[in-house]
């Protein structure tokens, strides 16, 4: 029996996912690949500043972002996200959280939800 090991970067795609309510309500979320977006359910880019250990980006659009080569669960804890907001709404993080398992594998078989943006 062969072992295969390969280092592959780390890639992410962030979203904001509209939560029907009496007051606007938005989720974002991590994914893995872009088809696991549901834009048929409203998903929308991700728009603001992304900060990480490794560096940082500014995101328009539902674009990857490679994190770098290694250490996924000290990225992915790392993430910083500024979302560009308007008057009244406020952002809140959530921590990301080490389950035990694989990171890669657990976003990429379902987004993980890493904030929120409601009114202030």
């Amino acid at each position: 029996e062969t072992d295969f090991c390969a280092e592959v970067p780390i890639v992410i795609f962030i979203y904001v996912q509209p939560i029907e309510g009496d007051e606007p309500l938005d989720f974002i979320f991590v994914c893995g690949h872009r088809r696991d977006v549901p834009f048929e359910d409203g998903a929308k880019p991700f728009v603001g500043e992304v900060v990480w250990d490794g560096g940082s980006s500014r995101l328009m659009a539902v674009s990857p972002l490679v994190l770098g080569m290694s250490s996924c669960l000290a990225r992915l804890q790392s993430l910083q996200l500024r979302p560009d907001l308007p008057p009244g709404r406020r952002y809140e993080a959530v921590e990301w959280e080490d389950t035990g398992d694989c990171q890669f594998q657990r976003y990429v078989n379902n987004p993980v939800r890493v904030g929120k943006i409601c009114m202030v």
